[in-house]
């Protein structure tokens, strides 16, 4: 992922008119350091944008492995998830400079359906409201160049919830 953004600063760099031929031969030495080439970008990938949503999908599903079985404390819950997504802080910044953070909205609704797949209507509302929540929080994060810490982020989110607000991952 990090060859793929590599080079990638600036949005107009990433913009879909480049071809998977410009990524695999110019795109910061992708194909040397991924060892792929065209031909096995497009069997695996659709386009662009899914590669990087697959990558943000294997970055929340190890969150998802290394969360506890049973609820936690909200504040610990969200000092554990920004300290997982601040563990990528460059490459979720090259992701946003190069203009894809709506990548990670549509990857954490798509994930959370997947992974609340048996819940209510209303439940489904809930979670789609609070991950709207994260990703804003996120964005934020991101457009500020990730400075808080995890801890002062995990502060300020849980500053919006009640004191027995139970984190939709174990809903």
């Amino acid at each position: 992922m990090s060859a793929l953004l590599k080079g990638r600063n600036e949005p107009a760099r990433y913009q879909d008119k480049h071809s998977v031929k410009d990524l695999v031969r110019q795109g910061a030495g992708f194909s040397e350091t991924a060892g792929v080439n065209r031909s096995t970008f497009y069997r695996n990938y659709d386009s662009k944008d899914a590669i990087i949503k697959y990558y943000f999908n294997c970055i929340i599903y190890r969150f998802v492995e290394k969360a506890p079985e049973n609820p936690i404390p909200s504040r610990e819950y969200f000092s554990q998830m920004f300290q997982h997504y601040y563990d990528y802080k460059r490459e979720l910044l090259l992701i946003h400079k190069a203009g894809l953070t709506r990548i990670v909205l549509d990857t954490l609704n798509e994930t959370f359906s997947e992974i609340h797949a048996d819940i209510t209507k209303t439940e489904r509302y809930a979670t789609y409201y609070h991950t709207g929540g994260i990703y804003n929080s996120f964005l934020l994060w991101f457009e500020g160049g990730i400075t808080e810490t995890p801890a002062e982020m995990a502060a300020i989110v849980t500053s919006f919830f009640p004191e027995d607000f139970k984190p939709y991952l174990f809903v």
